[in-house]
């Protein structure tokens, strides 16, 4: 009866045991897959964080973008100025611009109203622009007035120090259009007064100058020399056959006399055959005062 009683003991501490056992493992079960679950849920929350940050990242650049393009707005003139200097093009469309094409738009914008006083019957357009750099110490715009488009002139723009602390001057050539016919026909009267035989007077005003060489000089002043404006001019002689001292003794004579006319600028004198003007007998060059 004992060994029986104790069959039967045994038996149920094994099946206490099986059970221990299988709610262990069940409960490990249950764990990990609580643990699994946990881990889906932080990495579907994470990659929604992630994506969240991307986007606002996102919308942030476009914000930034949209406040450039607000603040940047820009003319016609200064998007093709700009455009022919870069080759992103999309980001000066887009009002996106470096500091460097910012500091161009400054000195246009202080080159425009430069034209503008200077010459205020006249409107200009800037064709190009070549920023101050090692070779050149200043920036050359090109330009051009709208009512004669392909004419085109130079403006130096001369820059003294950097950031808001610098300062602008510049200096231009269009005054040239407007006074070379006149002062070659003053040039020419000039001279004849001593020397007849001179046929014609040809002026080039190719110098760039200041805000005194502007749309209303005086050409009256420039020959009673109280206003000094460098040229170039061409002086034609028709002469007939003559020794070599003598044409060189004639040159020496207009030198003088222009030197004490008290003009400037260089002077290329052509002594042609009166009978063959298409034949040059003697050639000089000399500089006014």
């Amino acid at each position: 009866m004992k060994n029986k009683n104790n069959k039967w003991k045994k038996i149920i501490f094994m099946c206490m045991g099986i059970s221990i056992i299988c709610a262990g493992c069940s409960s490990h079960s249950e764990n990990t897959q609580t643990k699994e679950n946990g881990n889906s849920v932080f990495m579907q929350e994470s990659e929604w964080n992630l994506e969240d940050k991307n986007n606002q990242t996102e919308n942030e650049k476009e914000y930034e973008a949209e406040k450039d393009v607000e603040n940047m707005a820009l003319t016609d003139d200064q998007i093709e100025l700009l455009c022919s200097m870069t080759i992103d093009e999309e980001s000066v469309l887009k009002g996106q611009l470096s500091d460097w094409q910012k500091e161009v738009l400054n000195q246009y914008d202080y080159a425009m109203e430069y034209l503008a006083k200077k010459y205020p019957s006249y409107t200009f357009h800037m064709v190009s622009c070549e920023n101050k750099n090692k070779l050149n110490a200043y920036t050359t715009f090109t330009f051009e007035d709208v009512n004669s488009p392909n004419e085109y002139y130079s403006l130096y723009l001369y820059v003294d120090g950097e950031g808001d602390q610098s300062t602008y001057e510049a200096k231009d050539n269009f005054y040239g259009k407007l006074y070379e016919e006149e002062f070659a026909e003053k040039m020419l009267a000039l001279v004849q007064e001593k020397f007849p035989e001179c046929t014609s007077a040809e002026v080039i005003l190719p110098y760039v100058e200041g805000e005194e060489f502007g749309e209303n000089i005086d050409l009256d002043e420039v020959f009673r020399g109280q206003l000094k404006v460098n040229q170039d001019t061409r002086l034609i002689f028709e002469e007939d056959q003559m020794s070599d001292p003598e044409y060189r003794t004639k040159c020496q004579e207009l030198e003088t006399y222009i030197k004490e006319s008290g003009l400037e600028g260089s002077y290329s004198v052509h002594l042609v055959d009166r009978n063959d003007p298409e034949k040059v007998l003697y050639e000089d060059n000399f500089f006014g005062e």
